[in-house]
Order: C-alpha cells, then sequence, then structure tokens
C-alpha cells in the first residue's frame, strides 16, 4: 500500500489519498472525491496504519501549512508505518520561492492590504535540506537524500520550478 499526505486532487492507480477537510479546501467543492482517509495533520493522532504496513509514503506541497511539532509526528508516524526499505518523498517550496512570498506580503503590508499569516492555506514554516534532514534522521530514516527533479516520476513532480525533493529510506 502506498499513501499520499495531502494530496489534494492527486489521483493515481495503486495510491490511496489522505486529506483533511476544512472551510478552505471545501469550498472548493472537489476534496471528496480524492479523499480515501479524512486525517488532519496537526492533530497528534497516530496514523490510521499498522506498523510496517506501508510501502511508500509521497507529500507534496503540504509540510509548509503545518508547524514543526506537526511535521516532527507526521515524520514519526510514517517511520513506524513504513516497511523495512520504504521510503517517504517530499517535495516542498525552496526557500527562495518562501523569501519571494515573503516580500510580496511585506510590499502588500506598505501598501496598507491586510495580510493574516494564520489564514488557511498560508505557508506558516519554511525548509532547507539540512533543516528535513535533521527532521528525518530524528524520526529514524537512516537515508536521506536530495533528489534532482530528473530523478523522479513524472506523476510525482509538482511545481518543478519551485521545490525541493527530499526523501528519506527507513
Amino acid at each position: 500500500m502506498n499513501i499520499n499526505i495531502g494530496a489534494g486532487i492527486w489521483r493515481k492507480e495503486g495510491w490511496l489519498n489522505i486529506n483533511c477537510h476544512s472551510p478552505y479546501y471545501d469550498k472548493q467543492g472537489y476534496l471528496d472525491e480524492y479523499t480515501d482517509i479524512e486525517y488532519n495533520l496537526v492533530s497528534g493522532k497516530p496514523l490510521p496504519f499498522e506498523d510496517n504496513s506501508i510501502g511508500k509514503f509521497f507529500c507534496s506541497m503540504t509540510f509548509e501549512h503545518i508547524p514543526n511539532k506537526s511535521v516532527h509526528h507526521i515524520l514519526n508516524e510514517c517511520y513506524r508505518c513504513l516497511e523495512t526499505g520504504g521510503s517517504f518523498l517530499i517535495a516542498v517550496p525552496i526557500p527562495l520561492h518562501d523569501v519571494r512570498q515573503f516580500i510580496r506580503r511585506l510590499n502588500m503590508l506598505h501598501w496598507g492590504f491586510a495580510y493574516d499569516h494564520n489564514e488557511n492555506g498560508r505557508h506558516i514554516n519554511y525548509f532547507t535540506f539540512s533543516k528535513l534532514k535533521r527532521m528525518f534522521e530524528r524520526a529514524g530514516f537512516s537515508s536521506v537524500k536530495r533528489l534532482n527533479v530528473k530523478h523522479i516520476d513524472k506523476d510525482f513532480r509538482s511545481h518543478v520550478k519551485l521545490a525541493m525533493y527530499v526523501e528519506g529510506v527507513k
């Protein structure tokens, strides 16, 4: 079994999708047909899988929306659920993209536009490879590497120019 965490509208044969309903996503009206498992990433609850039962996890453009404490919890849970040799591939915005977003937000404030960083859908977390590597290793992953987008199956490429891909193996 393979699991996509924070799948949104992504669908691939052989994969189950985890999504979380919220007013922000529900107003878009399409999440039901793409959600196999309802799970709130900031709940602190265990993932609904047995130990050593998952072959692969994938998570794209999701971790930047949750706090470090929740990222640590999800990494620990994925490690628990992965089979030996299983992998967890994540894509997060590269830091340069987030710097550009930060500058845009400063400009919005300068010109008097309201900006609420707590609003759903906003980036509240930022990652470098070294930060992600430490987080993966803290969860128990023995092999952590940054992958070049050329080495990633096209079905798992999203936001190619904006993403950093990191994979941890149990």
